[in-house]
């Protein structure tokens, strides 16, 4: 990498920097290869956008974070987690190194979530951790993904929720059954304001008013008391529920009776 800017550059600093803007991911990192000038004014656009965190990419990730740990994490505020079924131990160390060090991660979403926290204990920790959190996605979650959700402490105010549920949950022996969502809602209920949840539970248990709620999805999920979601989100304005038969997921009250009228 040269010390400064290519003498027979055609197109002057603030040009490239526009141009670096409207670039994918790919093609920034290209483009920061030229110079330490551009690698410098490109790592806040690389680190702000969305990152997607790979088997094959997270090793390099890491070891370009490390250079300068303190200055590359304040970007670092959009991770999708996609290292698929049995990540290892190795993934799990490098992904709790990164969360120690980024306290700035605001959306976080993470795909095979119960294999991925199984891949080191202070995973789950280092993610609990997080204060700035605001927007979380969770995708096949089963007792670590609600241990998870029990744990946290930031102010989220987007949650999606995806539920292994019955033949689906990665335990043959002992399958996992989803508890209430309600009751993992404790710890933010008071800044949340979006709920999408799959394959989940809501009963009427416990009612935790969640005054900020203002729009909430149901897929495929067991609703013992649809006056129960009032109760839970009072200020609600937008529901959508998608069922797609009622012995399957049973529904009752005036759900019930408008589910067989159509």
């Amino acid at each position: 990498m040269d010390s400064a800017i290519h003498p027979d550059m055609t197109l002057n600093l603030d040009v490239l920097t526009h141009i670096m803007l409207f670039l994918e991911g790919r093609h920034l990192r290209s483009i920061m290869n030229t110079c330490k000038v551009l690698h410098s004014m490109g790592v806040p656009l690389l680190l702000g956008s969305q990152v997607i965190w790979r088997k094959k990419t997270m090793p390099s990730f890491v070891l370009f974070m490390a250079r300068d740990w303190t200055y590359r994490s304040q970007f670092l505020q959009h991770v999708t987690v996609q290292f698929g079924t049995s990540p290892g131990p190795d993934i799990g160390k490098s992904v709790t190194m990164v969360m120690e060090r980024s306290a700035d991660i605001r959306r976080l979403a993470i795909h095979d979530c119960e294999d991925f926290l199984r891949s080191d204990l202070k995973v789950l920790t280092s993610i609990t951790s997080l204060q700035k959190l605001e927007c979380l996605e969770l995708y096949d979650i089963e007792n670590l993904g609600e241990t998870l959700l029990q744990h946290l402490k930031a102010p989220l105010t987007s949650l999606e929720v995806h539920c292994c549920r019955g033949s689906f949950s990665t335990d043959e022996e002992d399958p996992y059954e989803p508890g209430d969502v309600t009751a993992l809602l404790s710890n933010f209920s008071s800044s949340l304001e979006r709920l999408d949840v799959t394959w989940g539970v809501f009963d009427d248990t416990l009612t935790l008013p969640c005054p900020n709620v203002r729009q909430v999805s149901i897929h495929q999920c067991s609703i013992v008391d649809t006056y129960h979601l009032a109760r839970t989100f009072p200020n609600l304005q937008e529901l959508h529920i998608l069922i797609d038969t009622l012995e399957a997921y049973p529904v009752t009250g005036w759900m019930a009776r408008f589910c067989r009228q159509q």
